[in-house]
């Protein structure tokens, strides 16, 4: 990964993905209870983007997810992509 470019760029790559269109399919986003990334102005960003963002918060995980609680993660994608 080149950080530098990714760095020297955030800006614009950040913009084109959030000055497209709103997208209004199913969205799962999950995140840690510990992590920090995500927070309440992340969702609601998210949200605006994102129509039917469905959001989920795995307990006790920080921001790798999938691998700090990978059955709860499992659980949480199972059942988004089994919802009609």
């Amino acid at each position: 990964i080149n950080l530098t470019a990714l760095k020297a760029n955030f800006k614009e790559l950040m913009a084109s993905i959030f000055d497209s269109e709103v997208l209004t399919m199913p969205s799962l986003f999950v995140y840690g209870e510990l992590s920090d990334y995500v927070t309440e102005q992340d969702r609601q960003q998210i949200s605006a983007q994102f129509t039917h963002a469905e959001f989920n918060c795995i307990e006790k995980a920080g921001h790798w997810v999938q691998a700090e609680r990978p059955q709860q993660f499992k659980q949480v994608v199972e059942e988004f992509l089994q919802d009609d």
